[in-house]
């Protein structure tokens, strides 16, 4: 398990991603969403317009998915354990849960470093 502190850095880390997200989001729709109302308003509609404001959009909205699950995987990384039992760090889906509870999600076994150390002063 580990303790308060990791735990209140990592959920820090984490809110700190989601506010980055949206404000890049809020500051996107506080430009688009008055350009559309104003491009509707005007002569300039045409449809190679049209797609080509489409398409922007969706790149824009998928590029900040991308990014917000790169930088969630990269502190998910961060703060993870590798497992000594089984050599692999925890998906990211997984990775609070195995932060919580110090149990490999994949080898069901104890990931803490206390144990591993006990475990390789038994064996020799």
């Amino acid at each position: 398990m580990t303790d308060d502190t990791t735990m209140r850095a990592f959920e820090a880390d984490m809110r700190s991603v989601d506010r980055r997200i949206n404000t890049i989001l809020f500051v996107f729709l506080g430009i688009a969403l008055p350009l559309a109302f104003l491009y509707e308003q005007s002569s300039l509609k045409t449809g190679i317009l049209d797609l080509f404001l489409g398409v922007l959009t969706v790149s824009v909205v998928f590029g900040l998915v991308i990014a917000t699950a790169k930088a969630k995987g990269r502190i998910y990384k961060k703060y993870s354990l590798l497992c000594p039992h089984c050599g692999k760090t925890p998906y990211a889906l997984f990775a609070v849960t195995a932060m919580r509870t110090g149990i490999c999600p994949r080898c069901k076994k104890e990931m803490s470093a206390q144990q591993t150390h006990t475990e390789d002063i038994g064996e020799s």
